[in-house]
């Protein structure tokens, strides 16, 4: 919603955004009170943007070109646990292995009973499907891994950034 209402207000100023460049950054809280922070960026339109009228399901914000979305370590690991529960699965614990040369992540999802490996592509295919079913419209190939490593006051891990065209209204 907030990505379609800064394009919508740019473009009504005579300054529209060039599409799928806006870009939003999720820094968390950070030791001694430095409280979490978001920041966005984007690129003017090179010429006007004509796009037909966006029509998405009840739900869903559309968008006429894509965003990305920044799902840190704590919301990745979550995401895996809720789609094993969604799998009848009764996970305990997940964690993700980041692959510096391709930046693909592969995971393991500790679960009553034993353990479930995820592949980088299985990753991936699991992504796709827990956020389309909480109503985000996910671009095919839209992911991108990177690894923060733990600093003073602040946790590491595997972070992804999805490209969509569509968010859920209600997260």
């Amino acid at each position: 919603m907030i990505t379609a209402c800064v394009m919508e207000a740019s473009a009504a100023e005579g300054k529209p955004i060039e599409p799928g460049s806006l870009k939003f950054t999720y820094q968390p809280g950070r030791g001694f009170g430095g409280g979490p922070s978001v920041s966005a960026e984007c690129k003017p339109a090179a010429k006007p943007v004509l796009t037909e009228p966006v029509s998405a399901p009840a739900g869903t914000v559309a968008f006429p070109g894509t965003c990305t979305v920044l799902f840190g370590p704590g919301e990745f690991t979550e995401l895996l646990k809720s789609a094993a529960r969604k799998s009848g699965l009764e996970p305990t614990y997940a964690s993700v292995s980041f692959n510096k040369e391709d930046s693909t992540a592969s995971a393991s999802i500790s679960v009553k009973g034993g353990s479930v490996a995820l592949s980088s592509e299985e990753v991936n295919q699991t992504l796709a499907e827990i956020l389309a079913h909480r109503g985000y419209t996910v671009v095919a190939g839209g992911f991108k891994y990177s690894y923060q490593s733990a600093g003073f006051g602040g946790s590491g891990g595997t972070s992804v950034k999805v490209t969509v065209t569509g968010v859920p209204t209600r997260l």
